[in-house]
């Protein structure tokens, strides 16, 4: 289950950071002094890796399942 979980975290990742979305965020506009953009990019990495660390965190802590 765990594996499944990760191979949807890459496919949403790669979603999020490929080029229709990121031509959304390419405006002039500044959020806190800082391009859109490059917010939109540490948001949704930032997202990725917290996501990542929750999914392995949840994995330690559940007991082992059994594979046959």
């Amino acid at each position: 289950m765990t594996r499944a979980r990760l191979a949807a975290l890459f496919a949403m990742a790669l979603l999020l950071m490929n080029f229709p979305l990121l031509s959304l965020f390419s405006r002039e506009h500044l959020v806190l002094g800082l391009p859109v953009l490059y917010v939109y990019l540490y948001g949704v990495w930032a997202l990725v890796i917290g996501l990542l660390i929750w999914l392995m965190e949840g994995r330690r802590s559940s007991p082992p399942e059994d594979n046959p």
